[in-house]
This record gives C-alpha cells, structure tokens and sequence, in this order.
C-alpha cells in the first residue's frame, strides 16, 4: 500500500489524538505536562 506524505502525517496525526485522548481519559493522573510535550516532540 502505498501512502504519501500527507496520508502518512494525517493518521500519525490521528493515532496521536486518539493516544492523548485515551492518556486524558484513562491516566490523567499519570499524564503529566512534560510526557504530553515529549510526545508531541517526538513526531
């Protein structure tokens, strides 16, 4: 299957989502400023 860049960066973006949106929900305790900025750092 091939994916362009934009397909490729469109559900990077959206596994991204829905991971932070899983951590917020699930561990918002366990989800502190610093993991949230080395995930979204890590892209």
């Amino acid at each position: 299957m091939l994916w362009t860049n934009k397909q490729g960066f469109a559900a990077r973006f959206l596994a991204d989502a829905v991971l932070s949106q899983l951590q917020f929900r699930f561990g918002q305790s366990a989800t502190s400023p610093v993991s949230r900025r080395r995930l979204s750092s890590s892209k």
